[in-house]
């Protein structure tokens, strides 16, 4: 009857045995596996252009009273650029660039309540402070997203 001996342990002599640190590598890379699987739950409203292309909706939409010249309401030039730069910029967000359309969001917003926040908290009217609280709010939204 033959022997077998079961304590006996085949090596291939080209690869080395494991260290500490592969199986440490191997565990992080087993991580990142299935975190890469794992869907994206965080409801970051600054991953989504929505709320770009909400602001150049209502900027391009106000361009009518800008013409009236009613007061607080942002030129008709600004209007017809802050459209096409959010527009651009939900765009950009769109095709999944989310830092850099973020963060173009955010300087603009930022650009258009340096130069028109205090036009329309001295104007009192609905319209304009409606502008510059989504401004604001486009502003803490990507913001967070580019930032933090």
């Amino acid at each position: 009857m033959p022997v077998t001996n079961n304590n006996t342990t085949t090596t291939n002599a080209t690869t080395p045995p494991k260290t500490t640190s592969d199986n440490k590598n191997d565990n992080k890379i087993q991580q990142l596996q299935k975190e890469k699987e794992q869907p994206d739950t965080s409801l970051s409203l600054g991953k989504f252009p929505y709320p770009a292309w909400t602001f150049s909706t209502l900027c391009l939409a106000s361009s009518p009273l800008a013409i009236r010249k009613i007061q607080g309401v942002p030129s008709y030039f600004q209007c017809m650029a802050f459209g096409a730069i959010f527009g651009f910029s939900g765009y950009i967000t769109y095709t999944g660039d989310t830092y850099n359309g973020a963060g173009t969001s955010t300087a603009w917003s930022l650009t258009y309540l340096i130069i028109n926040l205090p036009k329309s908290i001295k104007s009192r009217r609905p319209i304009p402070i409606t502008l510059s609280t989504v401004a604001l709010a486009n502003a803490i939204i990507y913001g967070k997203e580019s930032w933090f």
